[in-house]
């Protein structure tokens, strides 16, 4: 009987160990079915959140191509144009101050010419008043 007893005992853990197993299994399934279910829903989650970004990416390349790229054309045709019309205005302005310069320095060396010349007339003018002076003395005391 031993030997009975112990078979039943053998099946009855094989059917309690089936058991378990199979419910374990049907838990596992169903574990697993939920989380494909929530993988698929953040999935869809993040799909979704991609196509908005899309969408907002076609709406800033939009605004660049058809707002921004223009006005930086014409900000940098402005900025050309005025850069040349710059540096042609600064070379005008850069030959009339060499011609000045030109002038003023003649100038100098034409008033420099004349204050010698003055100083000299000066210096015989003062000779000639100082004679005159000297003989007005003179006649003075001879009278």
């Amino acid at each position: 009987m031993d030997n009975e007893k112990l078979f039943e005992f053998m099946e009855k853990m094989y059917a309690d160990l089936k058991s378990s197993q199979e419910k374990m299994y049907v838990e596992l399934k169903s574990s697993q079915e939920k989380m494909y279910v929530e993988m698929q829903q953040g999935f869809k989650d993040v799909n979704g959140r991609i196509d908005g970004l899309e969408k907002e990416v076609k709406k800033i390349n939009f605004t660049m191509e058809n707002d921004i790229k223009p006005k930086i054309s014409v900000l940098f045709e402005g900025y050309s144009s005025n850069k040349e019309e710059t540096e042609r205005k600064l070379e005008e302005i850069i030959k009339e101050q060499r011609e000045t310069k030109e002038i003023l320095t003649l100038s100098i060396k034409s008033l420099s010419e004349d204050i010698k010349n003055l100083n000299e007339k000066m210096d015989k003018v003062e000779k000639v008043t100082m004679k005159n002076t000297y003989d007005v003395e003179y006649l003075k005391l001879a009278k």
